[in-house]
């Protein structure tokens, strides 16, 4: 039973792990304006529902996300925007500096998913012939 709960948790895992999110779509950034607060609240009354009930109903918490606040959009884009310089490093160019192919080849190195996945079949026997090896 261990054995098969280990599986289903490896196996859940590798698959969460696998969701691609789209690399080339840069989130959209909010900037403080002053149409952003709900004038139907009285400031006095609940200043927090007045600065923040207009951007909590336009922003939805993401299902993949356990919280979402101002900062989520800028972190996704951050995320965006360095996979996609990494990416643009590891491509193999002409003209790229010293630091540009460090860089790229450190990425490549990191991210080579048929050599993780090898290695992670191998660990995982392992660890399954070790659980079988446990005496009761």
């Amino acid at each position: 039973m261990l054995r098969l709960l280990l599986v289903f948790l490896c196996l859940s895992a590798y698959a969460v792990c696998q969701q691609k999110s789209p690399a080339d779509e840069l989130p959209k950034l909010q900037h403080l304006s002053a149409d952003q607060v709900n004038p139907q609240i009285d400031p006095c009354t609940d200043f927090y529902q007045y600065a923040c009930s207009k951007f909590f109903a336009a922003n939805p918490i993401p299902p993949d996300q356990a919280g979402w606040g101002v900062a989520g959009p800028l972190l996704k884009w951050n995320e965006t925007v360095m996979r996609q310089s990494l990416e643009a490093a590891a491509a193999k160019k002409q003209g790229r500096t010293p630091a540009e192919q460090k860089i790229g080849d450190y990425w490549s190195s990191c991210m080579d998913e048929s050599k993780v996945q090898a290695a992670s079949a191998k660990a995982f026997q392992l660890e399954l012939k070790r659980i079988d090896d446990l005496k009761q």
